[in-house]
C-alpha cells in the first residue's frame, strides 16, 4: 500500500488522490487505508518518511576524488530524485496543506540537516566554523528555491543546473573563508587535490574571464584597494 501510495504522490498532487484510488491501486480497501493509517494524511506522512529515507541515502558517497566531483555527483542524484517525485516534490516545496504536520517538518528537518552534515564531511573542513555552516545553510535554502523554479518547466538540462548548483556551494564556501583567516588556510588543501576539468576549475576560469572586462577590473581594484586611514582631526585651542 505504501509503494502503491508513493507512486501515486510522485505522479500527482495530494489534493488530487483518493482514498478509493490509493485502495484500488494497491488491491486493498479504503477500510484497511484507516485501519493502518488512519487516513489519507496518515498514509501521506508515511510515504513521506520513506521518501525522505531514501533521499538522506542520496547523500551518501564514498570519500574518493575531489570533493566537488563527489559533492557534484550528489547533487545529481538528488536532481534526479525530485524529476522523478516532481508532483510530490513541487506540493512540498511550496507549502500545501498536506505538508504542514509536524511529521512532514520533521522529515524535512532531517533530510536537510542529513545533507549539511554530508556537505562538512565531503569538504573536509573540521570545527564549528559558523561563517561556513551560515554559507550552507543559505545554499541548501538556495537549492530547494532552484529546483522549485527547475521543477516548474525541466526547460534546463538537468547536468546545467546540476554544475551550477555545485558550483554556488564551492563560491559560498570561499566567501565564507574570505571572512575566517583559520578556513582559508584550509581551503588551500581543499583546492589542492582538485582537478583541471572539475566544476572548482571551471568556477575559477569563470571568474577569471572577468578579469578581462575592463570596466569589472577596473572597479574591483577601485573597490580592493586599501581604505586609508581618516585625517587626525586637528585640536582646538581656546
Amino acid at each position: 500500500m505504501i509503494a502503491a501510495a508513493l507512486e501515486l504522490f510522485r505522479r500527482y498532487p495530494f489534493e488530487e488522490i483518493s482514498l478509493t484510488a490509493i485502495a484500488e491501486s494497491a488491491g486493498g480497501s479504503r477500510a484497511l487505508v484507516y485501519h493502518y493509517f488512519g487516513g489519507k494524511q496518515g498514509l501521506y506522512d508515511e510515504v513521506m518518511h520513506r521518501a525522505g529515507t531514501l533521499m538522506c541515502e542520496l547523500f551518501e558517497e564514498p570519500m574518493e576524488g575531489p570533493a566537488s566531483e563527489r559533492l557534484s555527483r550528489v547533487m545529481g542524484r538528488y536532481l534526479e530524485f525530485t524529476a522523478r517525485h516532481r508532483a510530490g516534490f513541487l506540493a512540498l516545496l511550496r507549502g500545501g496543506a498536506a505538508t504542514q504536520t509536524t511529521s512532514a517538518a520533521a522529515v524535512i528537518g532531517e533530510v536537510r540537516r542529513r545533507g549539511e552534515d554530508e556537505i562538512f564531511r565531503h569538504l573536509g573542513l573540521v570545527g564549528p566554523r559558523e561563517a561556513l555552516r551560515r554559507a550552507v545553510q543559505g545554499w541548501i535554502a538556495a537549492v530547494e528555491a532552484a529546483s522549485l523554479n527547475w521543477l516548474s518547466d525541466l526547460t534546463v538540462p538537468l547536468e546545467e543546473v546540476q554544475l551550477q548548483l555545485t558550483q554556488d556551494l564551492i563560491a559560498a564556501v570561499v566567501v565564507a573563508a574570505a571572512r575566517d583567516a583559520e578556513l582559508a588556510t584550509e581551503l588551500g588543501r581543499f583546492f589542492a587535490v582538485e582537478r583541471e576539468d572539475g566544476p572548482v576549475a571551471q568556477l575559477v576560469r569563470q571568474l577569471a574571464g572577468l578579469a578581462g572586462v575592463p570596466e569589472v577590473a577596473r572597479e574591483v581594484c577601485r573597490l580592493a584597494a586599501p581604505v586609508p586611514p581618516p585625517a587626525p582631526r586637528a585640536m582646538r585651542v581656546s
